[in-house]
């Protein structure tokens, strides 16, 4: 059977709303996927499902990846899994409904009444989840510049209507919500993919050079990321993350070493507690024959933005931890760094051509920083902080 959802975002302006007719067999997780498809949000913060009844509220499910802070909130009520409940669990009848709660951070949740409206039959070739209906864009998400309208998946400019946009968006995402118990690594991965394509399209290292390095605040664990962008020098292109102040601070130290030594085995020897990941585009042609699967799907998701200069380019991604071997696989974690980072690329290369200075590590003690934590009490919006180290 077919539920059509009718989604409703409270507390805006203008009523956002979507009808949706999805399968309903399919669990609440990948009734998240829906939902951020619908309203055109990232997927990188915590969320949970609500359940509301009798004038009160209790948790209904949550994500193992959300933060224990988080949950601290919830203490008193029982969570449960939501990759392990069917959506019917607590829609049952036209009228039933519950809460879907994003957290864009902890000043700026978004909250969602999601309402069983009809159970319908399932049209013989049709693509579920199908949108019926929408009604005004999504809000801009509080941290990102995914909804700016130079890379905002759903715009008002476009030729198409929104709900054609929508049903677009949700087609790509057909293959996650086909698996029932797909796990967050394999989501990542997809998500990391188009992420490194619009890496390529934007070209951020013709706007900022290795030499300028800012620092995100992963808003879940509290962990520093620095991140450095490279390809500005003619090298290959790319983006590396040093994951937490040790490795930062080593990063600066095994470079010193390095200018006076010119040692690459001894320098690499001074790293006791450094940890880096990354992204790294290479020529196609030089790719193992064991790799050239990734590289074809690469290919085909870079189709849309043919350029000269990137279209030979497939991405390596890499992990590398001091006295431990270097990968290629990523971890879940990982690979949500690295999308968050490749996010936040972009919106300070937006912010340079609109004349934002990013400092040179060489040439100044300061950092280009955005917060992403709650150690900051409030989610930094809109604006730039250089904090001197």
């Amino acid at each position: 059977m077919i539920y059509e959802l009718k989604i409703e975002l409270f507390g805006g302006q203008v009523p956002v709303t979507r009808i949706l007719h999805v399968n309903s067999e399919i669990s609440f997780k990948q009734l998240h996927y829906v939902i951020q498809t619908a309203f055109d949000w990232s997927g990188l913060r915590p969320h949970i499902f609500l359940l509301h009844e009798k004038d009160k509220v209790q948790a209904l499910t949550k994500l193992n990846e959300m933060n224990q802070p988080a949950l601290e909130y919830f203490r008193e009520w029982h969570v449960f899994e939501e990759k392990n409940h069917k959506i019917t669990t607590f829609l049952n009848e036209p009228g039933d409904s519950i809460i879907y709660e994003y957290y864009q951070n902890y000043k700026k949740r978004r909250y969602h009444l999601v309402e069983l409206v009809d159970i319908i039959e399932a049209e013989p070739g049709k693509v579920y989840p199908y949108c019926a209906g929408a009604e005004y864009l999504s809000p801009k998400e509080a941290h990102a510049s995914r909804t700016s309208k130079s890379h905002q998946s759903l715009n008002s400019d476009n030729v198409c209507s929104l709900t054609d946009q929508i049903n677009y968006l949700l087609l790509e995402e057909t293959i996650i919500l086909s698996e029932p118990m797909i796990d967050k690594e394999t989501y990542y991965q997809k998500k990391l993919q188009k992420a490194a394509v619009e890496f390529l399209y934007q070209k951020n290292w013709e706007i900022l050079s290795e030499d300028q390095i800012f620092s995100v605040i992963d808003y879940n664990t509290g962990i520093q990321l620095f991140c450095s962008v490279s390809g500005s020098d003619g090298d290959d292109p790319g983006l590396s993350i040093f994951v937490g102040d040790s490795s930062f601070l080593e990063l600066q130290n095994s470079s010193k070493f390095y200018h006076e030594t010119n040692n690459a085995m001894e320098t690499l020897n001074q790293l006791q507690n450094f940890y880096g990941i990354g992204i790294v585009f290479k020529d196609e042609k030089l790719f193992p024959e064991s790799m050239q699967s990734l590289v074809s799907q690469f290919r085909e998701l870079r189709n849309p933005h043919p350029l000269e200069t990137t279209k030979e380019l497939a991405p390596i991604y890499f992990s590398y931890k001091s006295n431990a071997p270097s990968t290629e696989k990523l971890t879940s974690s990982e690979m949500r760094w690295l999308l968050l980072c490749l996010e936040q690329v972009r919106e300070v290369s937006d912010l340079v051509k609109k004349g934002l200075i990013v400092p040179s590590i060489s040439g100044s003690n300061t950092l280009l920083e955005r917060a992403y934590s709650l150690i900051y009490k409030q989610f930094i919006n809109q604006e730039i902080y250089l904090t001197r180290r």
